[in-house]
């Protein structure tokens, strides 16, 4: 395997992780509306963002303060970890008697 199917191996995993999140964005997180002007993705495990999105879910949505343990670059996307206190409050902030569900709702990019 060379560099370039490696790295497509990695952003087509990521594409299935996400496939299988549910769809949602900051507001029904209890976040601010300005910390993900993207689609945010929420699964029982954590909560994803593309890269170039995890700028502001860092400043505006308090994600700065979740340890780098808990937080991985996996192709175009960041994944939290609901093993982190602040991802698993804003999944139980969701949840609040919903399920987790695929694509519950869709934003445009």
């Amino acid at each position: 395997m060379n560099l370039g199917e490696a790295i497509e191996a990695i952003d087509n995993i990521s594409q299935e992780l996400i496939g299988e999140m549910t769809v949602t964005g900051a507001e029904d997180l209890g976040l601010d509306p300005r910390s993900c002007y993207g689609n945010l993705y929420i699964s029982e495990e954590g909560v994803a963002i593309k890269n170039r999105y995890d700028r502001s879910l860092q400043y505006y949505g308090g994600f700065e303060y979740v340890d780098e343990e808990y937080r991985y670059e996996i192709g175009e996307y960041v994944f939290y970890s609901s093993d982190a206190s602040r991802v698993r409050d804003c999944i139980q902030s969701y949840s609040g008697g919903r399920e987790v569900t695929n694509q519950s709702r869709q934003h445009n990019e």
